[in-house]
């Protein structure tokens, strides 16, 4: 037990998603107070001390192999938007309000992504709320029952009438499962039903999207809670307790007698198929089938044909007709599930009577189960077909390289290997590839050529690129070049913020400024993508990429700085600086006695960029201030003059910033995160410990067994 405890418990770390380890851990914890309970009401103490202590070990053991992940991802993300924020104003200067304080997230934030209340149901009826975002028209079945004045503007409706903004797909757990789950609530006699019960209640009530009092208990006093968004992924805690529970159910009738059994079967099954039942005859008493988008377009459309008798009874017409599509949506896989749960329920009367072998009735119910889950899951496959071609698979040219290059693209690319003199390395990259594949790239393969061509761009430049097109959402750009945006759900906090309070901001202002002032002028006013070194702006894909010539470069010396006492003025200074000459630095550096003076001929040239190691030439007359266009991180970044390991300081709120001593010098900042070598060191120990407990728990059985067997 110890050591599959282990085993499982650090194929699930490696996994690499903690956020449903730690919702796992959650469903442990409350059934291991369960068994707790138990244990202690048997006078059990002991043996309840024996399992904690070999459980504590086991996850431990568990753990270790992991620590690696587990040591960077903790250190990293105090410093994220999973972390806490230093400001106390909004973007706007208001002060932050919150209703709910935490130490993570925003509540609305995590929240943004879960479920209304009712459709937590889809864990039985799959669309529920319609199933996945998509056109009505697309389901000619559902069309064929609307009037046909109304069929064209109904076919042009959302299938998903949830509150999400979009979705994939419904969390369908199967309808057999779900109603054994809820049988087995009347018939299970194991305690441990209480605590799944209370689990999965708790797990419901947290995937609203409109948080209760729950919500905010967990947000404010749960340690991590607020560290994850989605909360409607908890919903899969129910997913283990209700297969769990099907198990105990089906166990429970096998063992025990008919007459002991019948009343409680005979609840359970009433209260499965009865709330169907009132479901299918009652849909709008118990569901909404307008979500509160839906409701704020008919409400426009109501006040544009006010007054105009024939368009509101069209407009009254369209509304009824859609409500009427969906509800014919959801009765249709309403009726479904209500006949697999049917068919699950007759299952366990067929067992707990026990005139049919009750090995055929398992071997029926599985072949169920598996009919029951399968013809939903193949909703999502996404492999419809075209004769013998599949209409939605990505070919294999497209999922190596999916994005193929645009005028603009192309057009940084030969302004760049022009500037820098790189036709040399580029071509050797595309014999590379060429020798790596064994063709000529020039005709068939354009996209592998322009991969190898951006390719040794990247490896021998530093310039970084703005689209205008969701820059913050978008990761097209980084395919291509190095960009400021991209999404990440735990960006580091500083850089979000930068974003918040300027980034966003100064992208909105650039068209109006472009149109107005020009564009040179425009660019000039964006001071914190300058600080970026932002040398190129796409705004149309299909034309030329603008250049930049204000972007601040790669590193310069700064002749001033202002002094801020904490974050609020740190951001907000910045606003107010010319960072090509001032740089903003915390107050508690002031003793420092740092240098700010600029040398006409001083020079700093990049010699040299990869992701953990970046080399440049530092020549000046004298002692100065040196910012570069870095972002800041305060673990593992270590900054080197001439090989000696020097102190760099967190400028402009995000920036690096370093003290430069006069003279030609070598300046070279290496990510070297001591946590990372630590988790490394205690991984591979802890991978050998697991591999032994496990094979010494297999030597151990193996032994037992066989002495067992001599004994007899």
């Amino acid at each position: 037990g110890a050591s599959l405890t282990a085993l499982f418990g650090s194929l699930q770390l490696a996994a690499n998603h903690l956020q449903m380890t730690y919702y796992l851990l959650i469903l442990l914890g409350l059934v291991a107070i369960g068994e707790g309970i138990r244990l202690l009401a048997e006078k059990k103490a002991k043996e309840l001390m024996k399992i904690i202590g070999v459980l504590m070990v086991a996850a431990v053991v568990a753990l270790l192999p992991n620590m690696t992940n587990m040591l960077t991802t903790y250190e990293y993300s105090k410093y994220t938007t999973r972390g806490p924020s230093e400001l106390t104003i909004e973007p706007n200067g208001d002060p932050i309000e919150s209703k709910v304080k935490t130490g993570g997230l925003d509540l609305s934030y995590m929240l943004d992504y879960s479920f209304a209340r009712g459709e937590f149901w889809s864990m039985m009826i799959p669309n529920v709320k319609g199933g996945k975002s998509s056109y009505i028209g697309n389901d000619s079945d559902v069309l064929s029952h609307v009037d046909q004045r109304f069929k064209e503007a109904v076919s042009q409706q959302n299938g998903y009438w949830g509150d999400q903004r979009f979705t994939g797909g419904a969390f369908y757990f199967g309808a057999i499962i779900m109603a054994l789950f809820i049988v087995g609530m009347f018939v299970v006699k194991d305690r441990i039903k209480w605590a799944l019960l209370l689990v999965s209640v708790i797990a419901v009530l947290l995937s609203w999207k409109d948080y209760s009092g729950l919500t905010i208990f967990f947000a404010e006093y749960v340690p991590l809670f607020d560290k994850f968004r989605d909360t409607k992924m908890m919903l899969v805690v129910i997913q283990v307790a209700a297969s769990l529970m099907a198990i105990l159910t089906i166990d429970q009738l096998v063992k025990i007698e008919h007459k002991f059994i019948q009343k409680p079967l005979l609840i359970g099954s009433g209260v499965v198929m009865g709330v169907l039942l009132l479901f299918a005859a009652l849909p709008t008493m118990f569901f909404d089938f307008f979500n509160a988008a839906d409701l704020s377009q008919f409400d426009g459309f109501r006040e544009q044909v006010t007054g105009n008798v024939e368009q509101t009874a069209y407009l009254n017409g369209l509304i009824k007709s859609l409500e009427s599509a969906r509800i014919g949506i959801f009765r249709a896989d309403l009726l479904r599930s209500l006949f697999f749960a049917a068919m699950g329920i007759a299952a366990l009367w067929l067992i707990s009577l026990k005139k049919i072998n009750s090995q055929i009735v398992l071997g029926s119910l599985i072949l169920l189960v598996l009919l029951d889950l399968w013809t939903v899951d193949r909703r999502y496959l996404n492999n419809d077909k075209s004769g013998s071609t599949y209409i939605h698979w990505v070919k294999t040219m497209e999922k190596f390289y999916p994005f193929e290059a645009t005028a603009s693209d192309l057009s940084i690319l030969e302004s760049e290997v022009k500037s820098r003199q790189l036709e040399t390395a580029v071509q050797e990259m595309i014999e590379l590839k060429e020798a790596e594949i064994g063709k000529n790239l020039d005709r068939r393969f354009p996209k592998i050529k322009d991969a190898a061509r951006f390719g040794a761009l990247n490896l021998n430049s530093d310039y970084r690129v703005l689209s205008l097109n969701n820059p913050f959402n978008n990761a097209r750009v980084s395919y291509f070049h190095k960009s400021i945006g991209g999404y990440h759900g735990a960006k580091l906090r500083r850089y979000q913020e930068l974003i918040d309070f300027y980034l966003v901001q100064e992208q909105n202002q650039f068209v109006e400024n472009a149109n107005s002032i020009g564009l040179d002028a425009a660019f000039k006013s964006m001071k914190i993508h300058n600080l970026l070194n932002v040398e190129y702006l796409i705004a149309d894909p299909n034309t030329p990429a603008i250049p930049n010539r204000h972007s601040n470069g790669n590193a310069w010396f700064v002749s001033d700085v202002t002094w801020a006492d904490n974050a609020d003025e740190e951001i907000i200074k910045l606003g107010e600086i010319d960072p090509l000459n001032e740089v903003v630095i915390s107050r508690k550096h002031q003793d420092d006695e740092l240098k700010f003076v600029t040398d006409s001929l001083s020079q700093i040239v990049l010699e040299s960029y990869l992701p953990n190691e970046l080399v440049y030439k530092v020549r000046t007359s004298q002692e100065g201030f040196v910012v570069f266009s870095e972002i800041y991180y305060p673990l593992g970044w270590q900054a080197y003059i001439n090989d000696e390991p020097v102190n760099h300081y967190r400028v402009n709120y995000s920036f690096r910033g370093l003290p430069v001593p006069a003279g030609e010098n070598e300046v070279v900042f290496k990510f070297e995160p001591a946590s990372y070598e630590m988790g490394q060191t205690i991984s591979t120990l802890g991978s050998i410990l697991l591999v032994l407990v496990v094979l010494s728990s297999i030597w151990y059985e193996r032994k037992n067994n066989f002495l067992l067997v001599k004994e007899e």
